[in-house]
């Protein structure tokens, strides 16, 4: 015969499975206010870093992605053209055939009365000959016209679009501000990758 246990010792067991197999889950320990804020900030710097070295990368590289595209950005230095162009103006020509010009298109060209000086007027009339496209000029804040001529083969520089006002903000300064925030960001940049890839 197998002995047979008591109900006080059954009672006792089972209040010893109970207390053993069911216990509260340990609590997680919230961190403290100043490291969620930290860790906020963090994220913030990161990504104003991010946005200022994506912008600097884009300012710098604009000049090489529109000469690879075949157009030629200058900034305007006179106010022969105002009120459509003023001084400091950066202006992006485009190379275009002389059939291509029409009435109103404001051209770059080489004068040579002048010595060979560059200059960008608005077109005010077009002829062909077979020799060549005789044009006839006018700044749009000078008084007084003037004719040239191109032979037919010889493109022409024409302006394309314009970024009023930005060459004024680029002078040497900001050439060196622009590349101490090329090398900064990128310094933070893989310093911060290095971190996480060893955290």
């Amino acid at each position: 015969m197998s002995p047979t246990a008591s109900p006080s010792t059954v009672a006792a067991s089972e209040a010893r499975l109970v207390t053993a197999t069911i216990h509260p889950a340990p609590r997680r320990r919230s961190l403290p206010l100043r490291y969620a804020v930290g860790g906020s900030v963090r994220r913030v710097l990161w990504f104003l870093i991010k946005g200022a070295f994506a912008l600097v990368v884009c300012v710098a590289l604009a000049p090489v992605v529109l000469v690879a595209l075949g157009y030629q950005p200058a900034i305007f230095s006179s106010d022969s053209m105002k009120p459509a162009i003023a001084a400091g103006d950066i202006v992006v020509n485009e190379i275009v055939s002389p059939s291509a010009v029409r009435v109103g298109d404001v051209v770059t060209f080489s004068d040579s009365a002048q010595g060979g000086r560059f200059l960008t007027e608005r077109v005010l009339d077009v002829g062909e000959s077979r020799d060549g496209y005789s044009f006839t000029t006018r700044g749009d804040a000078a008084p007084n016209p003037r004719q040239w001529s191109i032979p037919v083969e010889e493109p022409v520089t024409r302006v394309a679009f314009q970024a009023p006002g930005v060459g004024r903000t680029v002078t040497p300064a900001t050439v060196m501000v622009m590349v101490a925030g090329l090398v900064v960001g990128s310094v933070t940049i893989s310093r911060f990758l290095a971190a996480r890839r060893r955290s």
